[in-house]
Formats: structure tokens, sequence, C-alpha cells
């Protein structure tokens, strides 16, 4: 017989594993409706190139928004775990 005793995160810290990773949450890919476009004439300007400008002049106009969650702690160290464990070996 076997007995196990396993502790995992001891001290119970809240130790910060990640961050929130964007900036700027209002540029993004515009939609058909948006520039005023059928869906078939939207996608065959992305493909030929022939939407660029129009897409660059949106972001430019657009105000730049930086998201408030940047760079703050978004994951955390997970709580204390204790695990007891029985084997039988034979």
């Amino acid at each position: 017989m076997a007995f196990d005793l396993n502790f995992l995160n001891l001290l119970d810290q809240d130790t910060v594993t990640g961050v929130y990773p964007t900036l700027n949450t209002t540029v993004g890919r515009p939609s058909a409706a948006g520039l005023g476009l059928s869906d078939r004439d939207y996608a065959n300007g992305y493909t030929s190139g022939a939407l660029l400008q129009t897409i660059l002049t949106r972001i430019a106009a657009s105000p730049d928004r930086p998201d408030i969650r940047y760079g703050l702690p978004q994951l955390y160290q997970s709580p204390r775990v204790v695990r007891f464990g029985m084997r039988f070996l034979f």
C-alpha cells in the first residue's frame, strides 16, 4: 500500500500569469454594409486590392480608443490544491 500527498500552489499566491494584450479594439475589418457595397463587390475589392485606399481612409478617420484593460492583469495562478492518494500495490 502506498500513500501520496501532492500540493499545488502551497502558499496560495495570486501571481499574475498573463496581461490583457489588445491595445485597440476599434481597428478591424469594416463590413460591406459599412462601406456601402454589396457582398460580391466587397469580396472582389479585397482580393483585387481595390478597397485598400477606402479601408485605410476609414481606419485613419476612426478615433484611436485604447482599451482601458490593456496591460492589466488578466490571468492568475490557480488556487491552492491539496491531493491525497492511496494505492494498492500487489
